[in-house]
């Protein structure tokens, strides 16, 4: 049961991942994080550049 909720959790993160890097639309803020590191001038076409191509590795951990 715990396994099943696991990967049911990841998939439906990676989904609304995926869906929000076709849209452009950085809905976890992801760039925030990224602004401090790196210049603006490459920064202000993140939503094209980087966040589509973005690698994200999401872990669900018990409490």
């Amino acid at each position: 049961m715990k396994d099943k909720l696991e990967k049911l959790v990841k998939d439906r993160f990676y989904y609304v991942l995926k869906q929000s890097q076709e849209n452009k639309a950085d809905v976890f803020g992801f760039g925030q994080y990224f602004r401090h590191q790196i210049p603006y001038d490459q920064l202000k076409n993140r939503s094209e550049n980087y966040f589509p191509h973005l690698k994200v590795y999401f872990r669900v951990k018990e409490c």
